[in-house]
Parts: structure tokens; C-alpha cells; sequence
């Protein structure tokens, strides 16, 4: 079993086993050139894995068709919503989504 995890800031969230393995990922995904902040373990949470998430198709649209829904996803429009945890399990550890991107 993973010991993956959502974490997020509210406005990025990626999935890793802590926090500063979180924030490890979200450097790797934006680079050094886009530290705006997030650099402090402060700035990250996890989210609690029965907590849902709801992420809109466009920004996962092509993981989508290659992997399938995450474990028990309901579509409603143009959002996919899952528990973190499956979110977790489906995504393994990298970026997830945005609110920003």
C-alpha cells in the first residue's frame, strides 16, 4: 500500500508522502524560477483523505483517457470528484491540479 497523500495550498495540490516531500514535487513541476512563496512548510496541508476534491476535466483530460477515473469518481459536467484518497492512488506521487494553471 502507498503511503501517497494529497497535499495542497489551497491553490496548488500535488500528491507525495509529506510535506516536504510535497513541496520537493511542486518544485520539480513549476522549476526554480517560480518560487513564490510556497517554499515554506506553512504553506502546505494535508488534505484528509475521505475529504473530496473536485478537479475540472481540462486539467486532467489526457490522464483521463489513458488511466481511467480514479476509484469511485463521479462526473458531474466538466468535474471529476474523488476522495484524496483516490485521488492519491490514481495520480501517484506528482502534480495533481491547480486553481491557478
Amino acid at each position: 500500500m502507498s503511503n501517497n497523500k494529497v497535499f495542497t495550498t489551497t491553490i496548488d495540490s500535488v500528491v507525495a508522502t509529506s510535506i516536504d516531500d510535497a513541496m520537493t514535487v511542486w518544485r520539480e513541476t513549476v522549476g526554480d524560477n517560480y518560487i513564490d512563496g510556497y517554499g515554506d512548510r506553512g504553506d502546505w496541508h494535508e488534505v484528509q483523505g475521505e475529504e473530496l476534491l473536485a478537479i475540472h476535466f481540462d486539467e486532467i483530460g489526457s490522464k483521463i483517457k489513458k488511466k481511467g477515473l480514479p476509484e469511485g469518481a463521479i462526473i458531474d459536467g466538466s468535474k471529476i470528484t474523488a476522495t484524496n484518497t483516490a485521488w492519491a492512488a490514481w495520480n501517484g506521487r506528482g502534480f495533481l491540479c491547480s486553481t491557478e494553471w
